[in-house]
């Protein structure tokens, strides 16, 4: 895939074809201050800089109270675990990790979707289905139709919100920012900072930005966006700088490959990386080879963007089969093959009601032997290592 540093990194659209950039648009000047990914073996690149060596739903309690649940336990202050555990005016669902969610009617007559998770390596628990804002509030007659279809997402149990300071200049998380205020406890909300940002006081500095623009005083997950120029090491420091601040929750990366993992876990602090966020779907099965197995082997999850490739795989007459055989759409079909494995979370793109609740219907699809047979056809597994994609 051929990566041009002076293009901005595109519009993450689910259904939509890439609109293409505007001159000088604020996505365009992000990418100038920060750097292209660098090339693996078998990347194509149109540049050659530097060869390198990739709150939660009411349920999902935040770990740092159950600590302090577990050290009252173990001095016999029950009645304060109690305590700091109720909710005026609501009563609470208590569940083991494991347990099946059974799907509960809201007021307004709309059945919310049965919750998936998938274990963070620290042991707490994020949906496996949310919601990603790339290219969102990059058109201003487009806002109140983001604005409701990221507030629904929530209703239906999609409380996984990703972002980034890149997108739209900091528009999308404004937009999020807005759309979760009053909720901001039910989401687990994912962030990004450029590399080019990715100093230590750079880190400090765009995270402080973004705590702005979002309304919030902490970022569950805060990502590298992609691997630039500034050392890892550097780039750990500053995330556990803001762990320890309470500014951020827990970090992780993005389109980082195997050989940037094992670069990452060679840093001090490398090993507390949470996620990996790459390119997959059924046309980039690339990770599959030894990325995905990689993550797997170390207990960490992946968190898999453009899961219906920017809608341009809904075509494909072997999805359409899968679709029909099960009564639904193409899109579901797609999003629900890549929530299939274990481990992966999904954050697809909506841009209306009716996207966002078919979205939330590919957690109650289960693809049978000859679904995953047919796709395998149609989008064969990778027999032999290949570079990682990025869009």
């Amino acid at each position: 895939m051929c990566i041009d540093p002076t293009r901005r990194r595109g519009t993450r659209h689910s259904r939509g074809r890439k609109s293409a950039p505007r001159a000088g648009s604020p996505a365009q000047q992000w990418l100038h201050r920060g750097e292209a990914p660098r090339a693996e073996p078998g990347h194509t690149r149109c540049d050659d800089r530097r060869p390198r060596p990739e709150g939660l739903p009411r349920e999902y309690r935040d770990d740092r109270v159950q600590s302090d649940d577990r050290d009252r336990r173990a001095t016999g202050d029950r009645a304060a675990v109690r305590r700091r555990r109720r909710h005026p005016g609501r009563r609470r669902h208590r569940r083991r990790v494991g347990e099946a969610v059974v799907p509960r009617e809201r007021p307004t007559g709309q059945l919310v979707s049965p919750r998936r998770s998938v274990a963070l390596p620290s042991g707490e628990l994020v949906p496996a289905l949310g919601q990603g804002t790339w290219g969102w509030a990059e058109h201003p007659d487009s806002r109140a139709d983001e604005m409701a279809a990221l507030r629904l997402g929530l209703d239906l149990g999609m409380t996984l919100v990703d972002t980034a300071e890149m997108y739209a200049d900091g528009g999308s998380e404004e937009l999020v920012g807005e759309a979760i205020a009053g909720r901001r406890d039910e989401v687990f909300l994912v962030d990004k900072v450029l590399p080019g940002n990715a100093d230590r006081q750079g880190t400090l500095d765009a995270c402080r930005r973004s705590l702005g623009r979002l309304r919030t005083d902490r970022i569950d997950l805060y990502l590298l966006h992609w691997r630039g120029r500034v050392p890892l090491g550097e780039t750990v420091a500053a995330f556990d700088e803001l762990v320890r601040g309470g500014q951020i929750r827990h970090w992780g990366v993005s389109n980082f490959d195997t050989r940037d993992l094992a670069d990452l876990a060679a840093v001090a602090g490398g090993g507390d990386v949470a996620t990996d966020q790459i390119l997959y779907n059924l046309q980039r099965r690339g990770p599959e080879f030894d990325l995905i197995p990689h993550c797997r082997q170390r207990g960490l999850p992946v968190m898999a963007y453009s899961p219906v490739e920017q809608g341009r795989l809904l075509e494909h007459p072997a999805l359409a089969e899968v679709a029909s055989r099960h009564g639904i759409t193409p899109a579901r079909a797609a999003l629900a093959w890549v929530l299939r494995s274990d481990g992966m979370i999904a954050i697809p793109r909506a841009g209306s009601p009716e996207h966002v609740r078919d979205n939330a219907a590919a957690l109650e699809v289960q693809l049978d032997e000859d679904d995953v047979r047919l796709l395998d056809q149609a989008f064969p597994p990778p027999r032999t290592r290949r570079a990682l994609e990025v869009l």
